[in-house]
Protein backbone atom coordinates (compact mmCIF):
# COMPACT_ATOMS: atom_id res chain seq x y z
CA UNK A 1 0.00 0.00 0.00
CA UNK A 2 1.24 3.39 -0.86
CA UNK A 3 -0.06 6.91 -0.30
CA UNK A 4 1.86 9.80 -1.67
CA UNK A 5 1.42 12.94 -0.48
CA UNK A 6 2.80 15.81 -2.97
CA UNK A 7 3.33 19.72 -1.77
CA UNK A 8 5.78 22.15 -0.64
CA UNK A 9 4.54 22.66 2.37
CA UNK A 10 6.27 21.44 5.75
CA UNK A 11 4.36 19.11 7.17
CA UNK A 12 4.69 17.17 10.57
CA UNK A 13 6.57 14.10 9.77
CA UNK A 14 5.80 12.02 13.52
CA UNK A 15 2.48 13.96 14.04
CA UNK A 16 0.79 12.45 10.74
CA UNK A 17 2.72 9.39 10.71
CA UNK A 18 4.53 9.99 7.50
CA UNK A 19 6.85 7.11 6.81
CA UNK A 20 9.15 9.12 4.43
CA UNK A 21 9.30 13.00 3.53
CA UNK A 22 11.62 14.40 1.18
CA UNK A 23 12.73 17.89 2.33
CA UNK A 24 15.16 20.42 1.18
CA UNK A 25 17.12 22.96 3.19
CA UNK A 26 19.29 22.37 6.71
CA UNK A 27 17.39 20.27 9.00
CA UNK A 28 15.85 21.71 12.79
CA UNK A 29 13.78 18.78 13.58
CA UNK A 30 16.00 16.32 15.95
CA UNK A 31 13.49 13.81 16.29
CA UNK A 32 13.54 12.46 12.57
CA UNK A 33 16.75 10.06 11.09
CA UNK A 34 18.14 12.04 8.03
CA UNK A 35 19.49 10.85 5.52
CA UNK A 36 21.28 13.10 2.76
CA UNK A 37 20.43 12.17 -0.74
CA UNK A 38 21.85 15.41 -2.74
CA UNK A 39 23.89 18.23 -1.76
CA UNK A 40 22.67 21.50 -3.61
CA UNK A 41 22.78 25.30 -4.30
CA UNK A 42 19.70 27.23 -5.33
CA UNK A 43 20.68 28.87 -9.10
CA UNK A 44 18.82 31.43 -10.82
CA UNK A 45 17.63 30.42 -13.88
CA UNK A 46 15.38 32.03 -16.94
CA UNK A 47 14.32 30.57 -20.71
CA UNK A 48 16.32 31.57 -23.54
CA UNK A 49 13.07 33.65 -24.46
CA UNK A 50 12.87 35.59 -21.66
CA UNK A 51 16.18 37.13 -21.82
CA UNK A 52 16.35 37.63 -25.69
CA UNK A 53 12.79 39.68 -24.76
CA UNK A 54 14.38 41.49 -21.66
CA UNK A 55 18.17 41.59 -21.61
CA UNK A 56 20.25 39.43 -19.21
CA UNK A 57 21.15 40.68 -15.75
CA UNK A 58 25.33 40.85 -14.96
CA UNK A 59 24.91 41.18 -11.19
CA UNK A 60 22.14 40.63 -8.61
CA UNK A 61 21.34 43.94 -8.24
CA UNK A 62 20.22 44.40 -11.68
CA UNK A 63 17.19 41.92 -10.41
CA UNK A 64 14.89 44.72 -9.33
CA UNK A 65 14.89 45.72 -13.09
CA UNK A 66 13.61 42.20 -14.02
CA UNK A 67 10.31 39.69 -13.09
CA UNK A 68 11.32 37.59 -10.39
CA UNK A 69 8.86 34.53 -9.95
CA UNK A 70 8.56 34.05 -5.87
CA UNK A 71 8.20 31.37 -3.57
CA UNK A 72 5.66 30.97 -0.99
CA UNK A 73 5.72 28.67 2.03
CA UNK A 74 2.50 28.86 4.24
CA UNK A 75 2.30 32.16 4.84
CA UNK A 76 5.99 32.93 4.39
CA UNK A 77 7.03 34.98 0.56
CA UNK A 78 9.97 35.00 -0.15
CA UNK A 79 11.26 38.87 -0.42
CA UNK A 80 14.57 38.70 -0.98
CA UNK A 81 17.62 36.62 -2.90
CA UNK A 82 20.57 35.92 -1.19
CA UNK A 83 23.70 35.60 -3.61
CA UNK A 84 27.19 34.33 -3.23
CA UNK A 85 30.25 34.75 -5.49
CA UNK A 86 31.05 30.69 -6.42
CA UNK A 87 34.95 31.99 -5.55
CA UNK A 88 34.21 34.08 -2.47
CA UNK A 89 31.35 31.56 -0.60
CA UNK A 90 32.97 32.60 2.32
CA UNK A 91 31.85 36.42 2.15
CA UNK A 92 28.88 37.97 2.87
CA UNK A 93 26.02 37.28 0.58
CA UNK A 94 25.01 40.07 -1.37
CA UNK A 95 20.71 40.31 -0.84
CA UNK A 96 18.11 41.47 -2.88
CA UNK A 97 14.88 42.50 -2.69
CA UNK A 98 12.99 41.03 -5.94
CA UNK A 99 9.54 41.96 -7.77
CA UNK A 100 7.22 39.72 -9.66
CA UNK A 101 3.58 39.39 -10.61
CA UNK A 102 3.57 35.91 -10.17
CA UNK A 103 4.61 33.71 -6.91
CA UNK A 104 3.78 30.28 -6.09
CA UNK A 105 3.56 27.64 -3.28
CA UNK A 106 4.14 24.65 -5.89
CA UNK A 107 7.95 24.33 -7.22
CA UNK A 108 6.41 23.09 -9.87
CA UNK A 109 4.46 25.75 -10.92
CA UNK A 110 7.61 28.46 -10.81
CA UNK A 111 9.43 25.63 -13.10
CA UNK A 112 6.60 25.71 -15.51
CA UNK A 113 6.27 29.76 -15.71
CA UNK A 114 9.91 30.19 -16.21
CA UNK A 115 9.90 27.45 -18.97
CA UNK A 116 7.63 29.70 -20.51
CA UNK A 117 9.26 33.13 -20.55
CA UNK A 118 7.63 34.35 -17.80
CA UNK A 119 10.02 35.60 -15.40
CA UNK A 120 13.22 34.28 -13.79
CA UNK A 121 13.23 31.93 -10.57
CA UNK A 122 15.40 30.87 -8.24
CA UNK A 123 15.35 27.02 -7.73
CA UNK A 124 17.30 24.11 -6.48
CA UNK A 125 20.02 22.74 -8.90
CA UNK A 126 18.16 19.00 -8.70
CA UNK A 127 14.92 20.99 -9.46
CA UNK A 128 15.77 22.44 -13.04
CA UNK A 129 18.82 19.99 -14.23
CA UNK A 130 16.57 18.49 -16.89
CA UNK A 131 15.66 21.70 -18.35
CA UNK A 132 19.29 22.94 -17.91
CA UNK A 133 20.65 19.84 -20.12
CA UNK A 134 17.96 20.48 -22.71
CA UNK A 135 18.30 23.89 -22.52
CA UNK A 136 14.75 25.13 -22.68
CA UNK A 137 16.39 27.18 -18.98
CA UNK A 138 20.02 28.40 -18.77
CA UNK A 139 21.69 29.67 -15.62
CA UNK A 140 22.01 33.25 -14.96
CA UNK A 141 24.28 34.72 -13.61
CA UNK A 142 26.97 31.93 -13.44
CA UNK A 143 29.43 33.02 -11.14
CA UNK A 144 26.90 33.29 -8.80
CA UNK A 145 24.82 30.79 -6.38
CA UNK A 146 22.40 30.67 -3.69
CA UNK A 147 22.68 29.33 -0.62
CA UNK A 148 22.53 25.13 -0.09
CA UNK A 149 20.06 23.17 -0.89
CA UNK A 150 20.54 20.09 0.41
CA UNK A 151 17.95 17.01 -0.53
CA UNK A 152 16.92 14.78 2.92
CA UNK A 153 15.12 11.78 3.37
CA UNK A 154 13.56 12.18 6.68
CA UNK A 155 12.39 9.26 8.51
CA UNK A 156 10.53 9.18 12.38
CA UNK A 157 12.65 6.32 13.14
CA UNK A 158 15.41 4.26 11.96
CA UNK A 159 14.61 1.14 14.72
CA UNK A 160 11.87 -0.71 12.88
CA UNK A 161 12.59 0.62 9.51
CA UNK A 162 10.66 -1.49 6.96
CA UNK A 163 13.42 -3.07 4.68
CA UNK A 164 11.12 -1.79 1.34
CA UNK A 165 11.38 1.96 3.14
CA UNK A 166 15.43 1.16 3.09
CA UNK A 167 15.63 -0.08 -0.35
CA UNK A 168 13.32 3.13 -1.44
CA UNK A 169 15.64 5.24 0.31
CA UNK A 170 18.52 3.74 -1.37
CA UNK A 171 16.70 3.67 -4.88
CA UNK A 172 16.34 7.61 -4.37
CA UNK A 173 20.23 8.32 -2.95
CA UNK A 174 21.62 6.13 -6.50
CA UNK A 175 19.17 7.59 -8.91
CA UNK A 176 20.15 11.17 -8.08
CA UNK A 177 23.92 10.65 -8.05
CA UNK A 178 23.53 10.69 -11.59
CA UNK A 179 24.38 13.73 -13.45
Amino acid sequence: ELQLSVGDALQDVVRDEVDLALRYGELADSRLVARKLHDGRRLLVASPDYLKREGRPTHPGELTQHECIRFKIGDRLEREWRFWRRDAMQAAPVEVSVQGRRTADDGGIAHQWALEGRGLTYKSDLDIRDSLASGALVEVLPEWVGRPMPLHALMPSQRFLPLRLKALVDHLAEGLRRP
